[in-house]
């Protein structure tokens, strides 16, 4: 009677194995995803051949996993920025350090990461605008060695497209006479005959 009790599996061994429906493995349940929060089913892959297939996805369709993302990021972005505001706000020193931290760490990092979110350039294509303009503000030559803050990225507001390297000063002169060539030729007017 005890050898029938040993060679006979039990109902909960019997229930905690499974096979995988790609590899054919017997494992035991927990190397399978649950399929849904309200459920105890279970994925009919295990982890292993689940992860491989959806990084295959992946890889095949990134237009579409792209649009899916974007349509997720835009249902949920709200709740995102609530989470973020609310983190922060808890733990806004530790922010701070981080930054510093990062900043001091990273700088190339994060001043390409800006040039690719402001204007939709790389810290080579700014470098290689640098040296095109002999590391100088295209508008009053100033050595980009004498200046407080790097060269400046001039662009057109209303089309986008980038100009070239300015220093701040001759930068912020552009941005206050609005981009417009008749303000600056009225500016340059004025100056030659007061």
């Amino acid at each position: 009677m005890s050898t029938q009790l040993i060679t006979q599996p039990s109902k909960v061994s019997a229930l905690a194995i499974k096979t995988c429906h790609s590899c054919f493995a017997d494992l035991p349940e927990t190397e399978f995803y649950l399929k849904g929060k309200d459920t105890k089913r279970r994925d009919t892959r295990c982890r292993v051949c689940r992860t491989a297939e959806v990084r295959n996805y992946r890889l095949k369709n990134p237009e579409i996993v792209k649009a899916i993302q974007k349509r997720t990021c835009a249902k949920h972005a709200e709740k995102h920025k609530e989470r973020a505001a609310k983190w922060y706000s808890e733990n806004h020193e530790r922010a701070k350090e981080q930054m510093a931290k990062r900043r001091r760490e990273q700088p190339e990092t994060i001043k390409n990461e800006k040039l690719r979110l402001s204007f939709g350039i790389t810290i080579h294509d700014y470098n290689r605008m640098m040296e095109d303009q002999g590391f100088c503000c295209a508008i009053c030559g100033i050595n980009n060695e004498k200046t407080k803050r790097s060269l400046a990225v001039d662009h057109c507001h209303i089309t986008g497209r980038i100009r070239g390297l300015l220093c701040g000063k001759c930068n912020s002169a552009i941005g206050l006479l609005g981009e417009s060539a008749n303000n600056l030729r009225n500016a340059i007017s004025y100056l030659e005959t007061r």
